[in-house]
């Protein structure tokens, strides 16, 4: 679709056209510059969140991806992992997480895990743990964390949250 807009600029007549498609196809085409940008923006943000994960087996690590999304005129870019204990990793849990309680057992009267810390654990076996409670996890944030250096360090704004819906 065309507009088309006829003014006065200079005493001269002058007429506008906008070819909305090609305004389109630049805003939010995959080959379009901004889609290109926002993406080169989100791998600039994934290779930092990438940095910052906390490490065991490497598993969460590599999951960190960016997913680009487009709506008429608008692009963004999510990145995050599918892992369900991702969430966790960032957020924390128990006294640090979102419910701020200590994490009791709900169908025994003990929680039990293996512990594999190299510190107390010889040769990589596990150790079994038993305890009527746990203060939980403190959040490791690498994606915000990652995001607000990378954003301070280029002079980008953003606003937190948001998404694309």
């Amino acid at each position: 679709m065309i507009s088309r807009r006829r003014r006065r600029c200079a005493g001269m007549p002058v007429t506008i056209e906008v070819h909305r498609a090609q305004v389109e196809r630049v805003l939010s085409s995959p080959e379009g510059p901004v889609y290109r940008m926002v993406r080169r923006m989100a791998n600039t943000v994934l290779n930092e969140a990438k940095r910052r994960v906390p490490v065991d087996h490497g598993t969460l690590r590599a999951s960190l991806q960016v997913a680009m999304h487009t709506s008429p005129g608008r692009v963004w870019a999510v990145i995050g992992s599918s892992l369900h204990y991702a969430i966790y990793v960032h957020n924390g849990t128990g006294i640090y997480g979102p419910r701020k309680r200590r994490i009791v057992p709900i169908s025994s009267k003990v929680l039990a895990w293996e512990s594999r810390d190299p510190k107390t654990t010889p040769k990589n076996r596990g150790t079994m743990v038993f305890a009527p409670s746990v203060a939980g996890m403190e959040p490791r944030p690498f994606l915000v964390d990652a995001l607000q250096d990378v954003a301070q360090r280029r002079g980008w704004n953003f606003r937190r949250g948001g998404g694309g819906s």
